[in-house]
């Protein structure tokens, strides 16, 4: 529990004014002041970056955050420090193997790293999933040439139990849209401009659990998430230390307001059958930042019957 503890007092000042401001960029300071589950392991090796960086200001603190994704979690060698002893107090083991998670990815990064356009890549995907077997190889070849250009650094999952009521028995409409709220995915956001592509890949934890071959020195492949595996987000919201997994920030008008599961873990080898379904994003969250971190950390401290947590931090949202 090292941010804002008297561990690091030039850093400790800064996050205190970010965190008084106005904009959204508030909830990210207030995040690290909230985080009770970042090893002091782990903040040595944040400091040993952000340190040489001028943290005092918001693009030089987003910068150094970010040399510090990219020299210690978004690796192409080697384990990232998420999944290593550093963070052995965030790692999950003894989970259900079979258990579905599913994840949501944007359609057009996945297309440019093979060379076609999004619109094309789900127009095959959509004709693989209506029974086209004979698109699978070209399907798969497309998965591993975006897998080929990805980190093995964390990236974020639901649980399908927590999700399956959007296309069981019927399936909704408007599903990537809520898919996207329930999962806090606030920067899939349409301003103005046209839908957003997007592949719902929904796999079994096991094809994750399978990377430790790839992984070695990697001590568990699945982990809570703190402030130090992600890039900066204000839809992001830390864990207390007495939750067995991350808690999604959701952005949907479901009601009541719930605590849905997230982890995080490195990206699998997604194979063409693990695509579950393909849409488009066409509307902005249903529930602001501000609006779902309130009731986000007011149910929290209900559940760990903590009622002054997050009050120093969050006190005007609760």
């Amino acid at each position: 529990m090292p941010f804002g503890r008297n561990s690091w007092p030039e850093f400790d000042a800064t996050l205190q004014g970010f965190a008084s401001g106005s904009a959204d960029f508030r909830f990210v300071a207030r995040n690290f002041l909230l985080d009770e589950r970042v090893p002091f392991p782990r903040e040595d090796s944040y400091k040993s970056t952000v340190a040489l960086s001028d943290f005092r200001s918001e693009t030089g603190w987003r910068d150094a955050h970010e040399e510090y994704l990219s020299a210690r979690l978004f690796v192409t060698h080697g384990p990232p420090e998420t999944f290593t002893n550093a963070n052995r107090g965030n790692l999950l083991s003894d989970l259900e193997p079979r258990q579905h998670l599913i994840h949501l990815e944007r359609a057009e990064p996945i297309a440019r790293s093979a060379g076609t356009r999004a619109d094309r890549l789900l127009e095959i995907a959509g004709d693989f999933l209506a029974g086209q077997d004979g698109l699978r190889g070209t399907l798969a070849d497309t998965l591993e040439v975006w897998l080929r250009s990805r980190h093995r650094g964390p990236v974020f999952s639901s649980f399908w139990g927590e999700f399956s009521d959007l296309f069981e028995p019927d399936e909704t409409s408007d599903w990537p849209d809520r898919c996207r709220d329930r999962m806090g995915m606030a920067h899939l956001a349409p301003t103005g401009g046209p839908s957003i592509p997007v592949i719902l890949f929904r796999h079994p934890l096991r094809t994750v659990l399978d990377l430790r071959a790839k992984i070695p020195e990697a001590i568990q492949l699945v982990a809570v998430p703190t402030v130090l595996d992600t890039r900066m987000s204000p839809a992001f919201c830390p864990a207390p230390q007495e939750a067995p997994y991350g808690h999604v920030l959701d952005l949907s008008s479901d009601v009541p307001y719930r605590l849905r599961f997230e982890v995080i873990h490195p990206t699998p080898d997604y194979r063409p059958e693990d695509i579950f379904r393909i849409g488009q994003i066409t509307s902005a969250p249903a529930r602001t930042i501000e609006q779902a971190r309130g009731l986000h950390l007011s149910l929290l401290r209900d559940i760990i019957l903590r009622g002054d947590y997050a009050t120093q931090t969050n006190g005007d949202l609760l």
